[in-house]
């Protein structure tokens, strides 16, 4: 299997030979932009608050993001097949087309608004939710692959942040009413998302000695995927389960920024939407973008078990910090987004691309990834019903508080557990592995 041709671009073979800080580098600054270019389609309807607008007895805020999630975690479900059966060479064109439908579905919000919006928005996060997969599957199976998904994943920690603040500025000094300002902000960021995946289409395939330390990442068979489930599903479960707890909270704390700090005195501020979330997304990046030192794949399973019940441990700990009062609103919510981040990162990525070297099957980390998406936004939801139908006269950010204070022990216990499992797993594995001379992989490293 011959990854490398001779009809490669310049820039690929200029990264083929680079160091690998320029390697580096660059590989972060494509996926990085591709996918905060992403967010600008997905994330601006939520800086707005549909005040005093209601659907079916809930708040019409509540039955948008309910649509858009239902459609995305729909979309994850498809994309347990999609993304980890794509062919390399269809990533980038896949990327820009989902994308574009995503943003036709933002127009038509704008067209036909309230009480027809949720509609849209459901359209809007069908193609979506397809994005992450494809992005990452340039970046993984690398000797260096969690400092360029450290570099990805602080996409979604600040881009979040960033594009709602981009709608409110729109709405705020532009007068951009809430209908259209979901696709108008899109549009301000479709030019700079081309040139990012132009940029992501010319990453080169993984090297001989990525392969081998790694693993081999190849599109799977519906035979592949069943086998892969049938002999870890147990502990794969244990793993999802963490993940939706930390997927519901991250993405209700995501999803109501805007009205927490409407409620906090912030209503006439579109900056503290992206300055909380600065800190929080470099220091997620600099903690975990080390772990690529780490070789033993074993050890690097662990490690991010480890990594993951730290953050769960903050998250639990900020929470009941500023119920009593002991620190402020907004040191809490970089406190919360430090611990919420750290612990749902690596599920992003990190802990499923080490865990498919350690195993050593023919898989990719696309393919797990997208199993624990489907079911985490499915947890996502419930959080939105919970608190439409239990806690409606609460406050967002009092929500929140308990929501990270009550939940914040169950899921600790069980990734204590998941870890140890892995790695007693990962003492029948070996740390190195399969002959590559037969795939045909350039010898470089």
């Amino acid at each position: 299997m011959k990854l490398h041709t001779k009809n490669e671009s310049a820039i690929t073979r200029w990264l083929s030979s680079t160091s690998s800080f320029n390697f580096s580098v660059y590989c972060i600054v494509a996926a990085f932009s591709t996918y905060f270019c992403m967010y600008a389609f997905r994330k601006p309807f939520t800086a707005a608050t549909y005040e005093g607008m209601k659907l079916w007895g809930l708040d019409y805020k509540i039955v948008l993001l309910i649509a858009q999630v239902l459609g995305y975690m729909i979309s994850k479900f498809i994309g347990i097949r999609v993304v980890s059966s794509m062919p390399p060479e269809k990533r980038a064109l896949s990327i820009i087309l989902m994308i574009a439908a995503g943003e036709l579905a933002l127009l038509l919000f704008g067209f036909l608004p309230y009480p027809f919006g949720w509609i849209f928005l459901f359209m809007n996060g069908l193609p979506l939710g397809m994005i992450w997969g494809l992005v990452f599957s340039f970046i993984e199976g690398r000797r260096l692959t969690e400092a360029l998904a450290s570099g990805l994943c602080a996409s979604f920690i600040l881009s979040s942040g960033v594009v709602k603040a981009t709608g409110k500025w729109l709405m705020l000094d532009f007068h951009v009413s809430e209908a259209w300002m979901p696709f108008t902000t899109g549009m301000v960021y479709f030019l700079p998302l081309l040139v990012s995946v132009w940029l992501l289409s010319k990453i080169p395939p993984p090297t001989e000695g990525e392969v081998k330390n790694r693993s081999l990442r190849e599109p799977m068979t519906s035979r592949d995927r069943r086998k892969l489930l049938a002999d870890y599903g147990v502990l794969l479960i244990l793993m999802i389960i963490v993940y939706c707890f930390l997927t519901g909270y991250r993405d209700f704390r995501d999803n109501f920024a805007a009205d927490m700090w409407i409620t906090l005195g912030f209503a006439n501020s579109s900056r503290i939407l992206a300055l909380t979330e600065i800190p929080v997304a470099f220091g997620v990046l600099i903690v975990l973008g080390t772990l690529f030192k780490i070789r033993d794949n074993r050890r690097a399973v662990l490690i991010n078990h480890i990594m993951i019940a730290f953050g769960i441990l903050l998250l639990w700990a900020s929470a009941l910090l500023v119920k009593n009062k002991v620190i402020g609103p907004v040191f809490w919510s970089i406190l919360t987004g430090t611990g919420v981040y750290l612990a749902y990162v690596p599920f992003n990525g990190m802990l499923f691309d080490r865990i498919v070297a350690m195993l050593r099957y023919k898989s990719n980390a696309g393919f797990l990834i997208y199993i624990g998406d489907s079911l985490g936004y499915l947890s996502s939801i419930v959080v939105l019903l919970v608190k439409s139908f239990f806690a409606e006269n609460i406050s967002a950010y009092r929500f929140m508080v308990d929501l990270g204070m009550y939940t914040g022990l169950i899921p600790f216990v069980m990734i204590l557990f998941s870890g140890a499992s892995f790695f007693y797993v990962g003492l029948k594995k070996p740390i190195t592995g399969i002959s590559t001379k037969q795939v045909g992989l350039p010898e470089k490293d």
